[in-house]
C-alpha cells in the first residue's frame, strides 16, 4: 500500500476527467492506497510554516488567520 499526497493541479485534472490522472487515481483507490489533500492555504504560507517549524519560531504577522490551523506560534507586532 502507498500514499500519495494530491497537488492541486492533480486535483484539477481530476475535475477536468484526465483520462490518464483518472486512471491511476482508480489504480491507487483500487489497490488500497491512502490518498491525501492539503489544507487549501497559499503555498508562501504553508513554506513560512514549514520554516518557522523547522527552527522552533514564531510566524510574525498582522494576518494570523492565515496560521491558524499550520501548528505554529503566531505574534502580531502591530497589536500595542
Amino acid at each position: 500500500m502507498a500514499r500519495f499526497v494530491l497537488d492541486t493541479n492533480t486535483v484539477s485534472q481530476i475535475l477536468r476527467r484526465n483520462a490518464t490522472v483518472l486512471g491511476h487515481l482508480e489504480q491507487a483507490a483500487d489497490g488500497g492506497d491512502d490518498l491525501y489533500m492539503c489544507q487549501p492555504h497559499d503555498d508562501a504560507d504553508l513554506l513560512i510554516a514549514a520554516f518557522t517549524r523547522r527552527l522552533r519560531a514564531t510566524v510574525v504577522t498582522n494576518n494570523a488567520a492565515d496560521f491558524a490551523d499550520l501548528g505554529v506560534p503566531v505574534v502580531d507586532w502591530t497589536v500595542a
